[in-house]
């Protein structure tokens, strides 16, 4: 199943793409949540929550595209 198509006449796997936003995802929760050094202990509790449903939907794009890397 395709998504997106390119310019060429190729196209751009949905599972390729869902990958791309989970690491995206990734990055910028925890870049978004980073408490600063002289931040309180509270600080990390919404990396948790963004972390716990991170996994959940890690563990739906295996079930459904199987693993990122390798065919």
């Amino acid at each position: 199943m395709t998504i997106l198509l390119l310019a060429d006449g190729g196209a751009v796997p949905i599972g390729l793409l869902y990958w791309l936003l989970v690491i995206l995802w990734l990055i910028f929760g925890i870049w978004s949540g980073w408490p600063a050094a002289a931040a309180p202990a509270p600080g990390w509790r919404p990396i948790g929550g963004n972390l716990l449903i991170f996994v959940l939907f890690v563990l739906i794009g295996l079930k459904l595209f199987g693993f990122p890397i390798g065919g």
